[in-house]
């Protein structure tokens, strides 16, 4: 009988960007692969209003809006881990086990509440440093109480995980110092993607460049993704700016609007 995990997070197909294409790739590789092990999904429902629904998931409706203010924001997440909680507290028997993320940043405590009283394992996937990202972008102040509580929060997750995963190495020391004891359930498990899929191809067969002919023979910087508090654009801007009367060197910031910005 295959064991059954339950992956938590909030965004998955059709959401193929940053997490939502790891976490996707990373339930439709297992379920493909492991004969022993069946990985289904809790998600909310995406931004795009058509899609097709894989089986795996089970989606819960937010309330808020995920790129909105930062009050929408936290709605947006606290509805969600409401949700969580309440399809955990009914039906966490048919899982040997969960793995979350860091996206909304309370889920954790989902799986910490589920330990205590039911001793089921859960594994921690580390995409943002909390409360210290808060800090950085000026939300949070650095001795506040609403920063001591988020910390309180932060160290029980990693410390009730019987593992977790870190991104990069500067991630992992600042994970590593905020308690003793995490080093052996510590892993550094740098992004993905598939390599069979994403490959160098030829620049007269490149799609994009077929489209933008003005960009052949230049040498691109590439800015693919969100832009938005977390994400350090200055230092781009800023390197850009040394290159501002290159004509041989462009900057491309590709986005939803699919502008071509120079």
């Amino acid at each position: 009988m295959k064991k059954k995990l339950l992956l938590i997070f909030q965004h998955f197909y059709p959401e193929m960007v940053s997490t939502g294409l790891h976490m996707t790739e990373l339930a439709t590789s297992v379920n493909n692969n492991f004969d022993d092990i069946e990985i289904e999904v809790l998600c909310s429902y995406p931004s795009k209003k058509t899609f097709t629904d894989k089986k795996i998931t089970i989606r819960k409706r937010s309330n808020g809006e995920e790129h909105g203010s930062v009050i929408n924001r936290l709605l947006f997440g606290f509805s969600f881990f409401v949700r969580v909680l309440s399809y955990l507290l009914f039906n966490q028997k048919k899982y040997a086990g969960f793995i979350i993320t860091t996206n909304p940043p309370f889920l954790g405590l989902t799986t910490v509440l589920l330990k205590k009283f039911s001793s089921k394992p859960y594994f921690f996937i580390v995409y943002d440093v909390y409360p210290e990202l808060a800090i950085r972008m000026g939300i949070l102040k650095q001795d506040s109480l609403a920063t001591k509580m988020w910390s309180v929060i932060t160290i029980s997750i990693l410390k009730n995980a019987n593992g977790f995963s870190v991104i990069g190495r500067d991630m992992e020391r600042i994970i590593l110092s905020k308690a003793k004891g995490l080093e052996t359930k510590s892993v550094l498990i740098c992004n993905w993607s598939d390599a069979n899929h994403i490959k160098p191809g030829a620049a007269e067969e490149n799609l994009f460049l077929l489209q933008y002919p003005q960009l052949k023979n230049k040498f691109l910087f590439v800015y693919s993704g969100n832009i938005g508090r977390t994400h350090n654009m200055e230092d781009v801007m800023a390197l850009a700016k040394t290159f501002e009367k290159e004509s041989d060197y462009v900057f491309l910031v590709i986005g939803g609007e699919q502008n071509l910005i120079k």
